[in-house]
C-alpha cells in the first residue's frame, strides 16, 4: 500500500468545504467576541492609555504626578463615573437631553475646528498686526476738570442756559469751578482719562464724542451727557500710541488663532451643508 505524504494530506484537508466552513466560523466568533470585549456595556477596560490620560488629567489639575495610591484613587474614581455614564446610556438617559445634545455638538465644533484651523507662522502674525493697526494702538487719553449742571426742575434749557453764563464768567486760566455747578456723581477732575472710560462714566453723548478733540487750557461747553450738561477744561492730553508688535505679540496670536479658528468653522458647516439633505416637514 503506497503511503500518503504529510503535505498530500495536509493539501486535501485545506481543499475539504468542512475545514472552509469551519475556518470561516471561527473567524467570525472570534470578530463577534471583539466585537462585544469593545462594544458591551458590562465590560469596563482600563487599559494603559486610559491610566495615562488619568495621570495626564492630575498632573494638569495638580501640578505633579500622582502617587500610586493617588493614582489607584484616580482610577475608582474613573471606573465609577465609567458606570454610571454606562448605566445611563443603558437607560438612554441620553436620549432627547438638550443639555447633552448641546454637548456633543460642541465637542464636535471644537474637534474640527482645531483640526482645521491652521497655525500661524511670525509672517502671519506680523501680517495680521499690520492689517489691525487700530486693535494694537492704544487711545489717546486726557486730564480735565468739570463742571456739571443738572436738568432740575427746569429742564434741559435751563440747565444749560446757566452752564452757558458760567462758561462766559470763566477765565481759562481758572483750572477748577466746580463749585460754580451742581454736584456730580463721581468726580470732577479726572486724569489719563481715555474714550472707553468716557463712555462708561458720561455714556454715549456729546461729552464722551467731543472731549477729546478739544484744545488744551481752554473752557469749553456746554456739552451734553446722560446726567445733564458739562463745562469742561482739558489741561493734558497725549495722542493714540501704536503698540509695539512684541508687547502684543501674545494677544495677536490670540486673535489669529481666533480668526482662523471661525473661518475653519464656516468652512466645516459648509461642508456639511453639502453632505446632509434637510427635510423641512413642517412646510407645506
Amino acid at each position: 500500500m503506497a503511503r500518503i505524504g504529510a503535505g498530500a494530506v495536509l493539501r486535501r484537508v485545506v481543499r475539504e468545504p468542512l475545514v472552509h466552513f469551519l475556518a470561516i466560523g471561527l473567524m467570525l466568533f472570534a470578530a463577534a467576541q471583539h466585537w462585544r470585549r469593545a462594544h458591551e456595556l458590562d465590560r469596563i477596560e482600563v487599559t494603559p492609555a486610559r491610566v495615562a490620560q488619568i495621570a495626564g488629567a492630575y498632573r494638569a489639575e495638580y501640578g505633579h504626578d500622582p502617587d500610586a495610591k493617588a493614582l489607584e484613587h484616580e482610577i475608582g474614581g474613573w471606573v465609577d463615573d465609567e458606570m454610571l455614564f454606562r448605566e445611563g446610556l443603558a437607560r438612554g438617559l441620553d436620549k432627547d437631553d438638550e443639555i447633552v445634545r448641546r454637548r456633543v455638538i460642541q465637542k464636535v465644533a471644537f474637534l474640527e475646528r482645531d483640526l482645521a484651523a491652521p497655525t500661524a507662522d511670525d509672517a502671519a502674525l506680523r501680517a495680521w498686526y499690520a492689517g489691525h493697526t487700530a486693535d494694537y494702538t492704544r487711545p489717546g487719553a486726557v486730564d480735565f476738570t468739570q463742571v456739571f449742571f443738572a436738568d432740575g426742575t427746569g429742564g434741559p434749557a435751563a440747565a444749560r442756559a446757566r452752564a452757558a453764563r458760567v462758561l462766559a464768567g470763566l477765565p481759562d486760566g481758572q483750572p477748577e469751578a466746580a463749585e460754580r455747578g451742581d454736584p456730580f456723581p463721581d468726580a470732577s477732575r479726572f486724569a489719563a482719562f481715555t474714550p472707553d472710560e468716557a463712555r462708561r462714566v458720561f455714556g454715549e453723548g456729546e461729552l464722551a464724542q467731543r472731549l477729546f478733540a478739544l484744545p488744551t487750557g481752554h473752557w469749553a461747553g456746554p456739552f451734553r451727557s446722560a446726567y445733564g450738561w458739562h463745562l469742561v477744561r482739558v489741561s493734558a492730553a497725549s495722542a493714540p500710541q501704536r503698540l509695539p508688535f512684541d508687547e502684543v505679540r501674545e494677544r495677536v496670536a490670540n486673535d489669529v488663532a481666533g480668526a482662523n479658528a471661525e473661518t475653519a468653522q464656516r468652512r466645516i458647516r459648509d461642508a456639511l451643508a453639502r453632505r446632509y439633505t434637510v427635510v423641512r416637514e413642517d412646510r407645506g
